[in-house]
């Protein structure tokens, strides 16, 4: 789960392709849209949900929102990014097999 939002634009597309690098595509993207225009997902092996967020609110309000959706979707796990990191090519399956183990 990440949120976009207007300062995050120089960093979106090293982000999405830390995405797309990824050797699992088991996973849904949920991005909350902080009131900014979409961002292009073009080639991304993954479900993408966006959230648009069309009035002022605060970060944790944003991510809140998130988990709402990710609860209401029965999400089984949430991994939480900043869109201006970017990943190793194995950052989502480390972190799924140490959630499964733990």
């Amino acid at each position: 789960m990440t949120v976009n939002y207007e300062g995050a634009k120089p960093f979106v597309s090293d982000f999405l392709q830390s995405i797309k690098k990824q050797d699992t595509h088991q996973y849904d993207l949920l991005i909350i849209n902080d009131n900014f225009p979409s961002i292009i997902l073009k080639g991304l092996n993954v479900n993408v949900n966006e959230i648009i967020i069309s009035e002022r609110m605060q970060p944790s309000t944003i991510r809140y929102k998130g988990l709402i959706y990710a609860v209401k979707n029965n999400y089984q796990y949430i991994i939480f990014s900043d869109i201006d990191d970017s990943f190793t090519s194995n950052r989502i399956s480390l972190t799924m097999r140490g959630l499964e183990k733990y």
